[in-house]
């Protein structure tokens, strides 16, 4: 199985770089490390009897589970397309997993725009809302241009 799942993180290396234009960075683990806005992105490929591609993302962390915040995270799930959003160790996840058979640019490109747009939309506002953090500061050029627009 190990073997496969090398294959695997090499595709999904490649794959990414074709659907994007450059070559991801590769953490420790094996995990391509995107940094999307403020939140932390990954694509991340497991065998739990069958090989799938995970792609997920810390939007934020530092929250303490209460009821207004599940209830923001179900009506978000409620919402969501193909993405599912949760808590769990005090950090909101997004995570989309595919069947890795399934997998090719167009699949994974949409499943990692999903995830990360997701993560970057939510993030700043939950970790506001109910006193956390998101993983990445904003860029200053992002709030600097908004505050010009406006």
């Amino acid at each position: 199985m190990e073997h496969e799942l090398r294959w695997l993180r090499t595709y999904v290396v490649q794959t990414l770089q074709d659907a994007f234009g450059e070559r991801p960075e590769v953490d420790s683990d094996g995990d391509v490390a995107v940094r999307q806005g403020t939140a932390a992105c990954y694509v991340s490929c497991h065998d739990g009897g069958f090989p799938v591609v995970r792609v997920w993302a810390v939007a934020a962390l530092g929250l303490r589970p209460q009821g207004k915040l599940l209830r923001e995270i179900n009506d978000i799930n409620a919402r969501t397309k193909t993405a599912h959003v949760y808590l769990a160790g005090g950090m909101v996840y997004v995570e989309q997993t595919m069947h890795a058979y399934g997998v090719d640019e167009a699949t994974l490109s949409q499943a990692f725009l999903a995830v990360a747009g997701m993560a970057n939309d939510i993030g700043s506002l939950m970790a506001m809302t109910f006193g956390g953090e998101t993983p990445f500061p904003a860029d200053t050029e992002d709030i600097d241009a908004h505050d010009e627009a406006a």
